[in-house]
């Protein structure tokens, strides 16, 4: 199990924490659109396999972009980012592998407005078509270099590995989310918000989906069309500003852990900390 610790506090890297969230995840295209607007026909997350829904979500990559109210820089936008109709053959899962039942994708994007201005990040909620399917997505902060240096979309190990977050000059250098098997959406509290955009460092984000079938079952894994991905409130403007309190993630696995087949309500318990060393100067 993956357990993310959402921190808040004052600014990236600062010490005045205001508090600590806990938050368990069992960790097609591109479109902005307005939050709870009326005529906001975002589709529900889906939460059981669906082939039909599968079918009508794997059309070509869209840009819309609308506002919560008249003044567009003071709106709270929606942004779905999602994967361009995947098809995972045997680019996603090894047959020739250690394990031919894992798979891995990766895909990039440009924040929207991030490039020239302050946003914050006040919602996350995982769009997974095929839950039994998708083991977990991990959703990376990047800078404007990951277009250079990581492809758009890639595959195997590069992406299993985490490649594009790995040493000083990697584009990408923090977890701004992850979903896991039964995660539910991610509200930022009052005041809070994942800060990217001007003065981050962070204009993209980079996402894995890795897959995880049966042991038992066929291979290769036959392959079907994937869309999933995350969608995103975006704050601008006074939006932005009423969330003054930035929130971090630290992400922490218990690497060793094994739960019994056929067991259920199997409980696990380790400690995470403390941190004020390992950390510091920005925990003490």
């Amino acid at each position: 199990g993956l357990l993310l610790l959402h921190l808040a506090v004052g600014a990236w890297g600062g010490a005045d924490h205001t508090g600590w969230l806990l938050r368990q995840t069992h960790h097609h295209d591109k479109r902005v659109r307005r939050a709870g607007a009326d005529n906001d026909t975002v589709p529900p997350v889906v939460t059981a396999d669906s082939d039909e829904l599968a079918d009508r979500s794997t059309g070509a990559a869209v840009n819309s972009t609308t506002a919560t109210n008249v003044d567009a820089v003071d709106a709270i936008e929606r942004w779905d980012v999602l994967l361009p109709s995947v098809l995972t053959d045997q680019r996603v899962f090894k047959r020739n592998s250690r394990d031919p039942y894992l798979g891995f994708v990766c895909y990039q994007q440009p924040i929207p407005y991030a490039a020239h201005e302050p946003v914050s990040v006040v919602r996350f909620e995982p769009v997974v078509l095929h839950p039994t399917r998708v083991h977990h997505i991990t959703v990376f902060g990047c800078s404007a270099h990951v277009e250079i240096q990581v492809p758009t979309l890639h595959f195997g190990n590069k992406c299993a590995a985490w490649a594009f977050a790995d040493g000083a000059d990697a584009p990408c250098s923090l977890i701004i989310y992850a979903y896991d098997k039964g995660g539910l959406p991610f509200n930022a509290p009052q005041g809070m918000a994942i800060k990217v955009g001007q003065g981050t460092g962070i204009t993209h984000v980079l996402y894995q989906v890795h897959y995880l079938m049966p042991a038992e079952g066929e291979v290769p894994v036959p392959a079907w069309e994937d869309t999933s991905g995350v969608r995103l409130d975006l704050a601008r403007g006074a939006a932005a500003a009423a969330r003054p309190t930035s929130l971090g993630i630290l992400g922490v696995m218990h690497v060793a852990m094994e739960v019994p087949a056929g067991v259920r309500g199997y409980e696990f318990e380790y400690r995470a900390g403390p941190f004020g060393r390992r950390l510091a100067p920005d925990f003490n």
